[in-house]
């Protein structure tokens, strides 16, 4: 499905007559309501954009019922056959928020948690007959101050609710009498319950916390009167170190909101930019290190940015004219704009792929991103630069400029559906293509190129999260074909020693490992990548709370590129075969690297194999 909730996958609601499924998807976004036949298996999505989770069926009259979420408001809405429409019913108070809702046996009433802002719960009840006539006064069955109430059900026979709640320090679960309003204890578990459903007058299933999943069971339905509370390791540290409790921030419910002042007004956010750092900072330009000093600027929500980097390389044996480094980057919403003078960057300093130039540039840039039915993103944009002073041309580091002076325009459209399984590290399945294209504008001559670039995986049937890729990628240049801006250049793995890039850069259209960089070129291309991603291994209990991996994980890769496809006396099929692994190592509890290694090898009829060995860490992983 798309778009899961994070471990509970869909929120879910069961038509046992018509034998009919209600889920949510696009869950990272708006929310759709699906219904899905069991007997087919056939879905038809009823709500595009309902925006409502916690879905609950009432048999009576075969509504749907949930929850909404909307402008910080949390409602409770309903959904009546043929589940076309959202109907709000009631609205909490801002600041509180409503969820786990639940209908009774006979269709009568309705309960759901409500919570504050200072912790407290309480699960409120509604008729539902008043609701249908506009009237939204409830009953609170039972409040905690400081505790969850969570999960509740109505029992078999509609006198009771069964939920969880943490008040012994775990999740156990609880019955609350609907008259007298008793609080009992069903169970006592260390490792915690949830997710209660009555089967019959004396036993119910659960859900219990493992580390390998939740794993279901039967319980008794009695009631326990002795019972220990689990020790919270936080108070156990508290009474060592009580000096503790002033490193916390007061609860919510000391600041007065009546004291606060609101204003509204409109938000600019150049108006509200301002310095948020400014330090010394290294960087690499050509063969030498530069030194210098970087200044940042953003508004509060971080609409708008401005970085500002002034450094110098006295040292280097470069010209006097390259010795200054000035980098201005400014960002707003969806634009960028960007200056340089002998551009630096830090992790040029590792090489070997080389961001820093010789020269200056001036560019301004667009890039769009829609995703309002995530999985599906599309994206589109441009960017137009003029360069000056160059001595290699702007994307290929090892190719000389003809000229010194230049002007480029690059546009790319593209759509992706990518998808990875609960614990997946990296995507497992989908779709993806894009589309650039790009020219240069050189002493009045257009030199233009187009790219398209298609990936799609899947899993493969038997073995968990391994998937196999097909990336494929064409390109063909409409310049003169002698010229260097005519020319696409390909090779190497594309990581630095010490990197920021995703590892994977062996997948980029001009990357192709076992060759150094820009050691091919063509004026047409046709490239395609076979990738198996092997099951990665988990790595339990091997480390220190300090330094830990997580995870290994492995690829075997395969490319075969035809140059100059259509031209007899250029044309070239090179194959390159090629393994990597990385590594995810967790420094000082939080800092996630990753450790890569690669080999592979080219080949080519005519010409000797040759092989290539790389060696990256990507530094503060996400």
């Amino acid at each position: 499905m798309d778009s899961p909730v994070l471990y509970t996958v869909t929120f879910l609601a069961y038509d046992a007559e018509k034998g009919r499924l209600f889920i949510s998807e696009q869950n990272r976004k708006y929310r759709s309501l699906v219904s899905i036949d069991i007997a087919t298996g056939k879905k038809e999505t009823k709500i595009s954009f309902s925006r409502t989770g916690n879905l609950v069926f009432n048999p009576v009259d075969r509504s749907l019922w949930g929850i909404r979420h909307d402008n910080g408001y949390s409602s409770l809405v309903k959904i009546p056959e043929p589940y076309t429409e959202v109907i709000p019913m009631y609205t909490a108070d801002f600041g509180r928020s409503v969820f786990d809702p639940a209908i009774s046996n006979d269709g009568k009433r309705i309960i759901m948690s409500i919570s504050g802002i200072r912790g407290e719960q309480a699960i409120i009840m509604f008729e539902i007959a008043d609701l249908e006539i506009g009237l939204r006064k409830h009953e609170t069955v039972f409040e905690l101050e400081d505790n969850t109430l969570n999960q509740f059900r109505f029992s078999l026979d509609d006198q009771y609710l069964i939920g969880t709640s943490y008040y012994t320090g775990v999740s156990n679960i609880w019955r609350i009498g609907l008259e007298d309003k008793t609080f009992e204890l069903l169970s006592n578990d260390e490792n915690g319950l949830f997710q209660p459903q009555q089967l019959s007058n004396d036993s119910i299933l659960v859900l219990r916390f493992s580390r390998n999943g939740m794993q279901p069971g039967i319980i008794p339905l009695q009631m326990i009167h002795e019972a220990n509370a689990i020790a919270y390791a936080g108070n156990l540290v508290y009474a060592r170190n009580p000096q503790v409790e002033a490193y916390s921030l007061p609860p919510a419910n000391r600041i007065n909101l009546d004291s606060l002042k609101l204003q509204e007004e409109a938000y600019h956010p150049l108006k509200n930019m301002q310095l948020t750092s400014a330090f010394p900072d290294v960087a690499g330009f050509k063969e030498t290190a530069v030194v210098g000093y970087r200044l940042n600027w953003r508004d509060q929500i971080g609409l708008s940015t401005a970085s500002l980097f002034l450094a110098g390389s006295p040292w280097s044996a470069n010209p006097d004219k390259q010795k200054l480094h000035v980098e201005l980057n400014f960002d707003y919403w969806e634009w960028g704009f960007n200056a340089a003078l002998n551009k630096s960057d830090f992790y040029d300093l590792f090489g070997p792929t080389r961001q820093s130039r010789a020269g200056y540039s001036i560019g301004i840039r667009n890039k769009t991103i829609k995703t309002i039915k995530a999985p599906l993103h599309w994206h589109y944009g441009f960017s137009i630069n003029h360069y000056g002073d160059l001595e290699v041309l702007p994307q290929f580091q090892n190719i000389a400029s003809p000229v010194r002076n230049l002007q480029s325009f690059s546009g790319d459209i593209g759509v992706s559906k990518l998808r990875r399984s609960l614990g997946g590290v990296k995507d497992e399945m989908g779709y993806s293509w894009n589309l650039l294209g790009y020219s240069y504008f050189v002493k009045g001559t257009v030199y233009p190129s187009l790219i398209s670039e298609q990936h799609v995986g899947w899993l493969i049937p038997g073995m968990r999260n391994t998937s196999f890729w097909i990336r494929n990628s064409a390109g063909q240049s409409f310049g003169k074909r002698d010229a260097a801006y005519s020319k696409f250049y390909f090779g190497g793995f594309r990581n630095n020693y010490v990197d920021w890039q995703d590892p994977e850069q062996y997948r980029k259209v001009l990357a192709f490992p076992g060759v150094d960089i820009d050691a091919l070129q063509a004026h047409n291309f046709v490239k395609t990548m076979a990738e198996l991603n092997i099951k990665p291994l988990r790595l339990r209990n091997v480390g220190t709370t300090w330094l830990y991996p997580t995870y290994l994980k492995s690829a075997v890769f395969g490319t075969h590129i035809i140059l100059n496809p259509g031209y007899a006396g250029e044309l070239r099929h090179v194959f390159n075969a090629g393994i990597q692994l990385d590594l995810e190592l967790v420094l000082l509890s939080y800092l996630k690297t990753t450790w890569s290694a690669g080999y592979a090898r080219k080949f080519e009829e005519g010409f000797g194999p040759e092989e290539q060995w790389m060696f990256s860490i990507k530094l503060l992983g996400n």
